[in-house]
């Protein structure tokens, strides 16, 4: 079962599907024909891809664990398998081309910016690279921040972070190649926000900590009963100049 008040259940339904059909046959050409690929699934994905800042193959990876990601990419049931193999992500950029592309996702962004099952600020500009698109951050020898973010009440802020301090600063600690560790926080009313910054020498050490899909947020069992909802992905950033 699916909550429909969830944001992506209304996005589903407030994009309009067939007028995203009828912009991907404007941008084919006679010689290229029309994907085998849904419009609603490849789309989908793409979205998906740029509000979570994912690879190609993390965003058709946690496409198989998330159910509401699978209902706004036109699913009726579960599905256990990947829907496409992450390389026709880029091809279809290709062979679209970089405005086909862009238009696309700016109706979606469009669509969702109405209901705001996100926030607008992410949106300022869009920009697809129809050539490089898998993140570059998988090279071993980089410097890789990993951003998360959580949510609690302001009534729960100070033994939240002592959570954090006994519970999961430890476990961050005992991961070779942990360079530094941050824990940030802001009150904003009722609400605490928690930002944790981890900084780590390479991509491998983050999978070490993190598992294959690094992107993937981690979660105690006890966050439960703190957080006020469960953010799925941290973010990722390669440090490129120091002083």
């Amino acid at each position: 079962m699916i909550d429909h008040g969830h944001g992506l259940v209304k996005l589903a339904k407030a994009v309009n599907w067939d007028r995203m059909d009828a912009v991907l046959t404007e941008r084919y050409c006679p010689g290229n024909g029309r994907p085998a690929i849904s419009t609603r699934l490849i789309v989908s994905l793409q979205y998906l891809k740029y509000i979570y800042h994912l690879s190609d193959k993390d965003v058709v990876y946690g496409w198989v664990e998330n159910p509401y990601w699978q209902y706004l990419s036109g699913k009726q049931f579960f599905e256990h398998d990947p829907p496409i193999n992450p390389s026709s992500m880029s091809r279809w950029r290709k062979r679209i081309g970089e405005a086909g592309a862009e238009a696309l996702l700016k109706e979606t962004i469009a669509a969702g910016l109405k209901i705001k099952p996100v926030k607008p600020h992410p949106f300022k500009r869009v920009n697809v690279d129809t050539t490089l698109q898998e993140k570059d951050l998988k090279r071993g020898s980089e410097i890789i921040v990993r951003l998360w973010h959580g949510r609690t009440h302001i009534s729960s802020a100070d033994t939240y972070a002592e959570f954090m301090k006994e519970r999961a600063a430890p476990d961050y600690r005992s991961i070779d190649g942990l360079k530094k560790l941050y824990f940030l926080r802001r009150i904003d009313e009722d609400v605490a926000h928690f930002l944790l910054v981890t900084i780590w020498d390479s991509m491998a050490s983050v999978k070490k900590f993190a598992g294959e899909h690094p992107v993937k947020a981690k979660y105690y069992p006890e966050d439960d009963s703190f957080l006020l909802e469960k953010e799925e992905t941290s973010a990722l950033y390669e440090i490129f100049f120091e002083r």
